[in-house]
């Protein structure tokens, strides 16, 4: 979650891309993060909650990436 924002962000296959949820969560827990995400609308979403990101940045490295 992220601070004065309801919807829920997650990575889809982080740990398969190496990541550590505890580490993540150490790391970034309180900090300024960017996170980019696709703009599209589904039926299994209809109201937006949820957002699939795509790209992860902490301190200008990037954490994790799709592409």
């Amino acid at each position: 979650r992220l601070a004065d924002d309801e919807r829920t962000f997650y990575l889809n296959r982080g740990q398969e891309k190496g990541l550590d949820p505890e580490e993540l969560s150490t790391t970034l827990v309180g900090q300024n993060v960017t996170i980019k995400h696709p703009d599209y609308w589904t039926i299994l979403d209809w109201d937006s909650s949820n957002r699939h990101v795509s790209k992860l940045e902490y301190n200008g490295q990037v954490l994790f990436t799709e592409f």
